[in-house]
C-alpha cells in the first residue's frame, strides 16, 4: 500500500501540466520585462506596467516573483549573456592566470559601466547575498544560455556573491606568487568596492564618461595588484 500511495503522487496526472504552465507563466513575465528594461530601461519596470503589457491583474506578478526587484534580477542575468560569451571568445587557459583576471575586468567594465544601474542592482542590491539562488533558478529555466569561460574566472562567476567570487580569485593568484597571501583578501574586498564605486557613481551623475572609468578602473587595478605583489608583474 506504501508504495501504490508513492507511485500514485508522483504519477499523478496534473501535476506536470500545472507545472509546466507555471514555467510557462515565468518565462513570458521574464522576457516581457526584459524587453522593457532593453527598450526604455530599467526605471520604465513597474509592476502596473508588465500587467498591463501581459493583460494580467498587477498581484499575479507575486505568484511567480517575491517582488518586481527579483524580476529584474532574472532579467538581469538573460541581458548579462552576452557579456558572458564575449568573456567565452575571449578568455583560454593559455592565457596567465594575471592575464585571465586582467582582460575578465577588461570585458566586465565594458558591460557594466555601460549599464551600470542594471550590474549595481544585481550584485549589491536587496538581492546581492541571495543571488545564487536566482541565478540557479534562472538556468533551470534557460540551461541552454549557460556559458562556460576559463575555470579560473567560472569560480568567480559562479560564486554564492561578489565577495567571494573576488577571494576566490585572489587567493588563487596568491597562490600563484602573483600577490601577498596575507593581503588576498584585502585586495578583494578593495577592488570589489572600487569597481562598485564606478558604476553608482556613473548612473547618478549621468555626465560621467564610462570610457574614462574603464581606464581609471583599470589602473587602479594594476596599481592594486602591483603595490601586493612579492615580484614585478608584467606590463
Amino acid at each position: 500500500m506504501k508504495n501504490d500511495k508513492v507511485i500514485s503522487k508522483t504519477n499523478s496526472p496534473s501535476e506536470k501540466p500545472i507545472n509546466q504552465r507555471r514555467k510557462k507563466s515565468k518565462l513570458l513575465y521574464i522576457k516581457c520585462a526584459e524587453q522593457i528594461i532593453r527598450n526604455e530601461g530599467v526605471s520604465a519596470l513597474n509592476i502596473r506596467r508588465i500587467a498591463m503589457e501581459l493583460g494580467n491583474n498587477s498581484a499575479t506578478l507575486y505568484t511567480y516573483f517575491e517582488d518586481i526587484e527579483e524580476l529584474i534580477i532574472y532579467c538581469t542575468f538573460k541581458i548579462r549573456k552576452e557579456y558572458l560569451e564575449h568573456l567565452a571568445r575571449e578568455l583560454n587557459t593559455d592565457m596567465s592566470p594575471l592575464e585571465q583576471y586582467v582582460k575578465f575586468y577588461e570585458i566586465y567594465c565594458y558591460y557594466s559601466f555601460d549599464e551600470p544601474e542594471i550590474y549595481y542592482n544585481m550584485y549589491f542590491g536587496k538581492y546581492g547575498e541571495r543571488l545564487y539562488r536566482i541565478r540557479d533558478a534562472y538556468y533551470e529555466l534557460f540551461p541552454t544560455e549557460r556559458v562556460q569561460t576559463t575555470p579560473m574566472i567560472d569560480s568567480m562567476l559562479w560564486a554564492r556573491n561578489v565577495y567571494e567570487g573576488e577571494r576566490n580569485i585572489t587567493r588563487y593568484l596568491a597562490e600563484q606568487g602573483y600577490i601577498e597571501a596575507k593581503n588576498a583578501d584585502m585586495i578583494a574586498n578593495i577592488i570589489v568596492r572600487v569597481h562598485s564605486s564606478y558604476m553608482h557613481d556613473l548612473f547618478t551623475y549621468k555626465h560621467m564618461s564610462a570610457t574614462l572609468a574603464r581606464h581609471e578602473f583599470l589602473d587602479s587595478l594594476l596599481h592594486i595588484l602591483s603595490v601586493n605583489s612579492p615580484k614585478k608583474l608584467p606590463s
